[in-house]
């Protein structure tokens, strides 16, 4: 059973409609929401967990570091906030780092859906913006290059 790691998690905070927001803990692990990204207040928060995320056998994904449950799970909002990512090791040779985000309706990671976009790692912080709240969690992923095109 997964247990919640009180030093890399975020309490609760009211975040008013159209009120900026940045908690970033000392070990990189945060959100940051510019003003206007909220349309209605909520109270967010960030949970971290003590395990890495369960992949099924075969995966070419290689879970990178803990889940991160960030709340209100499904809140949406109006314009990119930017989360900031524990992971345990670099990729491996021909793959990357993406931050995906648990679909529960699939029950699956899943990057790329257009409301997640990977930034950049720093030491050991990854970057990505998206416009909802969800688990998210780093993982290497094999590099897409790409297909070149050919003009006829």
């Amino acid at each position: 059973t997964a247990s919640i790691d009180a030093n890399a998690s975020i309490a609760a905070k009211f975040v008013s409609a159209g009120e900026e927001y940045s908690a970033i803990l000392d070990s990189g692990v945060g959100i940051s929401i510019p003003a206007g990204a909220l349309g209605d207040g909520v109270s967010v928060s960030l949970e971290t967990y003590d395990t890495e995320p369960t992949l099924p056998a075969g995966s070419k994904k290689k879970a990178k570091g803990k889940v991160h449950k960030f709340k209100p799970h499904g809140v949406r909002f109006n314009s990119f906030v930017t989360l900031y990512l524990a992971f345990t090791a670099a990729a491996e040779s021909g793959q990357e780092l993406k931050v995906h985000f648990y679909n529960t309706a699939t029950a699956e990671w899943e990057y790329g859906d257009g409301d997640l976009e990977t930034d950049s790692a720093s030491g050991s912080v990854i970057s990505a913006r998206t416009m909802h709240f969800s688990d998210f969690a780093v993982f290497s992923v094999p590099v897409v290059t790409a297909a070149a095109v050919v003009p006829d």
